[in-house]
């Protein structure tokens, strides 16, 4: 590698060989006793508000130690954002102005 940038420079991994190796080890390949695996469910629908989730189904499932929405945690409603308009869209004129010509 040349300068100090690694953009645009090959980056030699030192993790590579025991992964492509198959002797790499993960957080899944550990066996500890009494340890949980979470799980995160999100909408299916972008930008959907969610009005209520029922989880008793998700609750009674055998394996399952506890189920938590939001609002069990106390977090707070994240607000929806205002999409910026596509770059390509014309600037709509100002009230009293005249049209560009064409």
């Amino acid at each position: 590698m040349t300068g100090t940038s690694i953009l645009g420079n090959p980056v030699k991994r030192v993790e590579d060989p025991r992964i492509l190796s198959g002797d790499a080890r993960f957080v899944a390949d550990l066996d500890l006793p009494g340890a949980l695996t979470a799980v995160f469910v999100r909408s299916t629908m972008a930008h959907a508000r969610l009005e209520a989730v029922d989880t008793e189904a998700a609750a009674k499932m055998p394996g399952v130690v506890a189920v938590y929405t939001a609002a069990d945690l106390g977090l707070p409603d994240i607000p929806a954002f205002a999409m910026a308009p596509p770059s390509s869209s014309p600037t709509p004129p100002s009230r009293g102005s005249t049209p560009p010509a064409r």
